[in-house]
């Protein structure tokens, strides 16, 4: 905000700076006081097209303050991206430099929280990669206008699920604690809290077991630290405390798809279901290629229950093992099965590795030979912990380099 005292001098017109300064609090807006925040006041009082500085930054810094590189919290951009992207769009010309107004609508004509032109504003509302939980001024990414009580302004038509997925189907694929989409039980529906809200049509939906005004109204931002989920009645010590107000936890008890074989030594009854299309009969299935899958990704398989950590199956190091090996490596896997007696299964139709290929997911027994090498070892590795499981595919630490 421009000091008393100060003058602005444009060309032939002085402009004295009152002595006290009333506050405006939206100066944009057309026709209203605050033309004489940005613009030139003629001696005859009226607003002049030109600015109070010729760098339009200035100007609007102002008021803001220094916005330098603001873009880049929210933006997956950084500058030059940004510009790149706009000039696609034909917002900011080939040789024009980024600058406020190039996003930002000056006269506050469109209706959303940060005065975003169209354009820019299609961008940000398309990003998937923006948070917008906790965070004021993200309306725009569940809401298609200023949110408002009185009126329903989500996009997707209100579905509150597409909503939901058009950031969390990118990010959280088959690892959703709960789906939703069905009507629940009357016995369920009895247990549910007043405040777990059900869709229109009567449906389990995203929100309700989240209430998104926890983090949306100022007034329950204090919830932030304890319950950054947002979830209905939260804080819980423990994430399946919030399943039980719906749920009988006595009825309850955690799945392990591994556990395939009873006491008895026969195969449970449809556990292999788990992960396969239908159950595969060990006696005449040979091999992975003869066997179908509830997915056609199997690694998507795995990532339901198990989470993504730093080791060679995910980004651990500059490369990703899970792609289609080359020659070299796929004939070191071949020439380990055969002296190892161990079998190294690669993703059917794209011969890609995923988690199986290293990890035996049966429980020992279910299969034979070289297949059920590895069962029930130490993290299901189907060679040894150490070098020994990386020995099979590189040349390196051990066998490899010693049988060439």
């Amino acid at each position: 905000m421009l000091l008393p005292g100060i003058v602005l001098a444009a060309d032939d017109i002085e402009i004295k700076v009152e002595e006290k300064i009333t506050l405006i609090s939206d100066p944009h807006r057309i026709g209203s006081e605050g033309c004489r925040s940005c613009h030139v006041i003629s001696k005859e009082g009226r607003a002049d097209k030109r600015l109070i500085s010729p760098d339009i930054n200035k100007v609007c810094n102002n008021c803001h303050g220094k916005g330098q590189g603001h873009f880049v919290d929210p933006f997956p951009y950084d500058r030059k991206g940004l510009q790149a992207k706009l000039r696609e769009l034909g917002q900011l010309g080939s040789r024009e430099k980024l600058n406020c107004v190039v996003c930002h609508d000056k006269h506050a004509e469109v209706k959303n929280p940060f005065y975003l032109v169209d354009a820019v504003y299609g961008l940000y509302s398309a990003v998937k990669r923006i948070n917008p939980h906790w965070r004021e001024g993200y309306c725009f990414a569940c809401h298609k206008t200023s949110p408002k009580r009185s009126a329903k302004s989500f996009k997707y038509q209100g579905d509150l699920v597409k909503v939901c997925n058009n950031c969390h189907g990118t990010i959280s694929i088959d690892s959703y604690i709960h789906a939703v989409g069905m009507t629940p039980s009357d016995t369920v529906r009895a247990r549910m809290p007043m405040d777990f809200n059900l869709s229109d049509d009567g449906k389990i939906s995203c929100t309700t077991c989240h209430n998104l005004s926890y983090q949306c109204l100022k007034k329950e931002r204090h919830r932030k630290r304890q319950d950054k989920l947002f979830f209905r009645g939260g804080p819980y010590a423990n994430r399946t405390d919030l399943c039980y107000k719906c749920h009988i936890k006595e009825q309850y008890e955690t799945l392990n798809p591994h556990d395939q074989i009873s006491d008895e030594g026969e195969l449970n009854d449809g556990i292999c279901l788990y992960c396969h299309e239908e159950e595969p009969d060990p006696q005449k299935d040979k091999g992975i290629t003869q066997v179908k899958f509830v997915m056609e990704e199997l690694k998507d398989l795995c990532l339901r229950c198990h989470r993504e950590r730093a080791h060679p199956g995910g980004k651990w190091i500059n490369f990703d093992h899970l792609v289609t090996p080359p020659k070299k490596i796929m004939f070191f896997m071949r020439h380990t099965e055969k002296m190892k007696n161990v079998a190294l299964p690669l993703e059917p139709g794209t011969n890609k590795i995923f988690c199986c290929t290293c990890h035996n997911p049966h429980e020992k027994g279910v299969l034979r030979g070289g297949y059920d090498k590895g069962a029930d070892s130490d993290r299901r590795l189907r060679l040894g912990a150490g070098f020994e499981i990386c020995d099979a595919c590189h040349v390196g630490k051990g066998t490899n380099e010693k049988r060439f």
